[in-house]
């Protein structure tokens, strides 16, 4: 069972949005344009689509496990010994996840804000902050998430208004060049990065003070966010063009360099840089915390503070060792990492349909 601990819907929401929007924001129109380019738009809209509906049943399944974490939800449907096994899996699929965010960032940072910044430096200090923020408990983050959503969306607008100038609706042109296969092989890595990610959050739907209230927040983070990206895949490709956004690692903080409104405002990349930094904080922090809150309740233990320096020291050799560079990291992301989290995304279905039938024999048991 769950502490103390309560989180409104709208801070579920906010936590949502601002983890399905994490690193996406900036790697999820190349992932996009890679195999669709200048149909990639359509390839977002069918992914967001999909994701929507995997989030749905998230949320159902949320509801229906009540007081539980989708980590006690296994061991009640699967038992001791396989239900520690498929958590288990669960609880690495989040720490794989935690390095892969915080390769990203490293890489990210290291290549395009402080140039020549050793990778090391980089990856312990925004470890360092998130060990503190994870420490602080849901409840803060949370609540630290609701400070940034202004800002962000302050500094998104900025962005998206200031890119239109370079817009070119020539770029998007002609639609549906590509055949359904390659859309929705572009929308595959779409729908699993960073929709089937969100499953994450069956151990946190115990904290929010309001079961009823769950389908709301989920649904609405996953909206939201997933309209961001779709808006900056489409802002990409209207500027760079669906090649041009296909060729760059960065394609948002590409265009954003070429912002230049009367040749007063210029290179305001730092814009695109801030959206970033406030939604990859949040996703890394909810996934360490998660982590932790999995290995805890998996090994029975009565605090988890204690495992957050462990995992904390784990993940930056784990970070380097999965994905030493930008290229390594795509390659791992789109094929790699997206088949593993179609696999993981199975773990709650299997599990709520065996806690179905096990709930309902032992109604027919008592009756009987």
């Amino acid at each position: 069972m769950i502490g103390k601990e309560k989180i409104e819907y709208r801070q579920f929401a906010i936590l949502v949005l601002l983890f399905t929007i994490g690193t996406s924001i900036i790697i999820a129109p190349n992932m996009l344009a890679a195999y669709a380019q200048q149909d990639a738009w359509i390839s977002a809209l069918l992914g967001l689509g999909v994701g929507l509906f995997i989030v749905w049943c998230y949320s159902v399944m949320g509801r229906y496990y009540k007081e539980l974490t989708l980590i006690e939800a296994i061991h009640a449907s699967f038992g001791n010994y396989l239900g520690f096994v498929i958590a288990l899996i669960f609880s690495g699929f989040a720490l794989i996840l935690s390095s892969l965010v915080l390769s990203n960032i490293g890489t990210f940072v290291s290549t395009r804000l402080l140039v020549g910044t050793p990778l090391d430096a980089i990856e312990y200090i925004f470890v360092i902050t998130v060990v503190i923020a994870v420490r602080l408990g849901i409840e803060t983050l949370a609540r630290s998430s609701e400070f940034m959503i202004p800002m962000f969306t302050f500094l998104f607008f900025i962005l998206t208004f200031a890119v239109l100038p370079q817009i070119d609706w020539d770029n998007i042109k002609p639609f549906f060049e590509h055949d359904m296969k390659q859309i929705m092989q572009s929308s595959y890595g779409f729908i699993s990065f960073p929709f089937g990610e969100l499953l994450l959050f069956l151990m946190l739907t115990p904290y929010i003070a309001k079961q009823k209230n769950i389908t709301r927040g989920y649904m609405i983070g996953a909206l939201i966010g997933g309209l961001v990206l779709f808006v900056i895949t489409l802002v990409s490709i209207l500027s760079l063009g669906g090649h041009g956004t296909a060729i760059h690692t960065y394609p948002a903080f590409a265009i954003a360099k070429k912002i230049d409104m009367g040749g007063v405002i210029q290179r305001i990349e730092v814009i695109m840089a801030g959206i970033w930094m406030f939604s990859i904080f949040t996703k890394l922090s909810l996934c360490v915390y998660v982590t932790a809150l999995c290995l805890k309740q998996l090994f029975r233990l009565r605090d988890m503070n204690c495992l957050t320096l462990p995992i904390a020291l784990i993940l930056i050799p784990l970070s380097q060792w999965l994905s030493p560079n930008a290229t390594d990291f795509q390659t791992l992301t789109q094929r790699g990492m997206m088949y593993f989290t179609y696999g993981v995304m199975l773990i709650p279905f299997l599990t709520t349909g065996l806690l179905f039938l096990k709930r309902k024999w032992m109604k027919n048991k008592n009756q009987s």
